[in-house]
């Protein structure tokens, strides 16, 4: 009895620290909004939800027409479901393709998309810098959170927030349970976290850190005067008429601070939404949400930094690095330069980039956007895998490119 008192106490003591909790649960799973707390984010009444149509292809994707890495004995349905894919969907224009739900996941269940969160709220940024209520990028976080306004964080403006380039100390170490991301992840106050942090850097590089989304969330809030989730439901879940309720994982009761950086659960035909708007650039079944310049800003291109991915508002643009120098007439020339590992006759590498873009979560949560086909791609999962997904997503937009009907 007294080893059972004391094993509770033990189990209590644990998941009451993000360290503990860490242990417990170890770091991140695609279920993990059961773990915490949540606000609901409402869908319309159900005549204002938006579906749309269906003409599926189930022999699109085969031997003929796709790489045999993404096959098994000829199947690519098999390939999903063995790299613990948990739903798959191809839009075209505005006709769904393809669509499968694997691995015990149905299209009714919730699913955290952990850091395409971070793309919904650039999404929120962007409107809000629209209606008024944030007067420009260049906006410093002091002019939002009077408390920074004497501090170094402070200082830094909306959009190196938007394109990682903070320069806070911050460790992005997914499995390290005494790291800066346990505690953002696992933590019970999120605000007083981030207080903590700490700029350490004079140049401000491209440096992915979650912190910074954290921070954005923040600034959001005081400058629209409600919560994030309110606005979110208000100008992008009722306008996009999305077909069920969501969910954005808070800190605590206490506190009630949303996980900024990967908080947001969703079910994965409501992905497809937020893909087809950035297609549309900034329109959606008819209705403008925000400008076609706001969707544009993600394919503005970095060549001062060879080595980092292109990143702009929370959102990745494919870019690929090669040595064929016929490759570049199919993209959009980024950079050159020489590898320098190769001791003699040192190729020139060629950084392209395509007019393709994606948001990206842990344990490879993807929505991948083609606005010149008209695609988009969404991938949720269990894990990522060694997968390379980007190139699937290229390959399968090829593939739906060239066998239009």
């Amino acid at each position: 009895m007294h080893k059972l008192a004391l094993w509770c106490c033990l189990l209590f003591t644990l998941t009451a620290c993000h360290v503990g909790r860490t242990v417990v649960w170890n770091f991140g799973n695609y279920d993990d909004y059961k773990k915490f707390e949540s606000v609901k984010i409402e869908h319309p009444l159900a005549d204002s939800i938006f579906a749309f149509p269906r003409q599926i292809r189930p022999d699109l994707f085969h031997e003929k027409n796709i790489s045999e890495d993404y096959l098994i004995a000829g199947n690519f349905e098999a390939f999903l479901k063995d790299s613990k894919t948990t739903s798959f969907i191809v839009l075209r224009h505005d006709t769904v393709i393809y669509e499968q739900y694997l691995n015990g996941y149905q299209p009714s269940d919730l699913h955290c998309v952990n850091s395409v969160s971070k793309s919904f709220l650039s999404l929120l940024v962007g409107i809000a810098l629209e209606d008024g209520k944030i007067n420009s990028l260049q906006d410093t976080v002091a002019m939002y959170i009077s408390e920074f306004q004497d501090s170094d964080l402070g200082t830094i403006t909306i959009e190196e927030l938007l394109d990682m380039k903070s320069g806070i100390h911050f460790s992005e170490a997914y499995y390290n349970p005494f790291g800066n991301l346990a505690k953002f992840y696992y933590g019970i106050n999120l605000r007083k976290y981030i207080r903590q942090m700490e700029i350490s850097k004079q140049s401000k590089d491209f440096d992915y850190i979650s912190v910074n989304t954290d921070i954005l969330g923040w600034v959001l809030e005081n400058a629209i005067g409600k919560t994030v989730p309110d606005y979110l439901e208000e100008k992008v879940w009722q306008p996009l008429q999305m077909s069920y309720d969501a969910t954005w994982s808070i800190d605590s009761k206490k506190h009630n601070v949303p996980k900024f950086s990967y908080g947001l659960n969703v079910r994965t035909s409501d992905l497809l939404k937020l893909g087809h708007l950035y297609v549309e650039r900034g329109t959606f079944n008819g209705k403008k949400l925000i400008s076609p310049e706001w969707i544009d800003l993600v394919l503005q291109t970095d060549t001062t930094q060879i080595d980092a991915p292109n990143y702009k508002n929370h959102w990745w643009r494919e870019v690929i690095y090669t040595t064929d120098s016929s490759l570049v007439e199919s993209g959009y020339l980024l950079a050159t330069y020489h590898d320098k590992n190769t001791q003699n006759h040192s190729p020139t590498t060629y950084k392209i980039g395509t007019d393709n873009y994606y948001a990206a979560g842990f344990l490879g949560q993807f929505v991948y956007v083609s606005p010149k086909t008209k695609t988009v791609i969404v991938r949720t999962g269990k894990k990522q895998g060694k997968t390379d997904w980007i190139h699937l997503f290229r390959t399968v937009n090829s593939v739906v490119n060239e066998s239009k009907q």
